[in-house]
C-alpha cells in the first residue's frame, strides 16, 4: 500500500492465500525510507513477541513523522443517524475532507396478526 503496489504481484487476489498460509511476508523495498521499513517489519513480524501491538505501532516514529508532516484536526458534527466527519489539514490551501458515516439501520419486525394462514 505505501508503493501503491500490490505486495505479490499475483494475477488472482485467490492465489495470495498460499502465500499468507505459508508465512510468507511481502518483500519490503529498499528505497523506503528506513523508519518505515522498520514499521512494515513489526508489522509482519511471525514471532507475536517481535510484532508490535496496535498501541505499539500507533507510536511508531514512522506514524509520529507522518502525523508530524500533516497535522489533522478532525470535528464530527451531525445529528443523531450520520456523523460527519471534517478534516482540516494543516496547509490551509487544501480543502477539507468531509467523510459521512452513517450507522447502520435498525431492525424492524412488522407486526402480524397471529392469525392462522388459510
Amino acid at each position: 500500500m505505501y508503493t501503491g503496489e500490490p505486495p505479490w504481484p499475483f494475477a488472482d487476489s485467490e492465489d495470495l492465500m498460499p502465500q499468507l498460509l505459508n508465512g510468507n511476508k511481502p518483500e519490503i523495498p529498499q528505497s523506503l525510507p528506513w523508519d518505515a521499513r522498520q514499521f512494515l517489519k513489526t508489522c509482519f513480524a511471525r514471532n507475536p513477541d517481535e510484532r508490535g501491538s496496535a498501541e505499539e505501532l500507533l507510536k511508531h516514529p514512522f506514524l509520529r513523522n507522518v502525523s508530524d508532516q500533516k497535522k489533522v484536526s478532525a470535528t464530527g458534527v451531525g445529528g443523531k443517524r450520520e456523523l460527519v466527519v471534517v478534516m482540516r489539514f494543516k496547509d490551509t490551501r487544501k480543502k477539507p475532507l468531509r467523510v459521512k458515516i452513517f450507522p447502520p439501520k435498525p431492525l424492524q419486525f412488522k407486526k402480524s396478526s397471529h392469525r392462522p394462514l388459510g
